[in-house]
């Protein structure tokens, strides 16, 4: 099948074939003052999307916290497990990490989870069909502002 702007053939389905991440902290040039805490370390969850065709995504996570980031590694590789085999599309998917988290509700950390496999799907996506997400989803990239970048853009 072949996407309309893209100069390379798109496989009419991808498999996934496993998610990881890893937790990483990484020092702020310019810390970010909240309402709570001041952060000067951003600590983040890197999410790795694997396909079995050799596309992968990728994501990440800003946790708040570093242990955040380090308790949500396992909950990415059992994630992983329950989806490894199952075809690329993301509302399919989306519904089978709701109901993967059902019990414990789609909130807090878990959501940071969700959204960044989310991500890290679509990426793969526009990897693979060769163009910006912005185009592969119907709209001409263009710069947007972007809200408390905290000087690094």
């Amino acid at each position: 099948m072949r996407r309309e702007g893209a100069s390379h053939m798109v496989p009419n389905r991808l498999t996934l074939r496993s998610l990881s991440a890893t937790a990483v902290a990484v020092p702020m040039a310019r810390p970010l003052g909240t309402s709570v805490q001041r952060i000067d370390i951003a600590p983040l969850l890197l999410i790795d999307l694997d396909t079995d065709e050799g596309v992968s995504g990728h994501a990440y996570a800003f946790c708040y916290l570093q242990s955040i980031a380090r308790s949500l590694v396992p909950v990415v590789a059992e994630l992983s497990a329950a989806l490894a085999g199952l075809p690329l599309i993301p509302l399919d998917l989306s519904h089978r990490i709701a109901r993967h988290f059902r019990l414990p509700g789609i909130v807090g950390p878990l959501a940071m989870v969700a959204s960044s496999v989310d991500t890290a799907i679509w990426d793969a996506l526009a990897t693979v069909a060769d163009m910006p997400l912005a185009t592969l989803l119907g709209a001409d990239p263009r710069p947007i502002p972007a809200y408390n970048s905290n000087g690094s853009g």
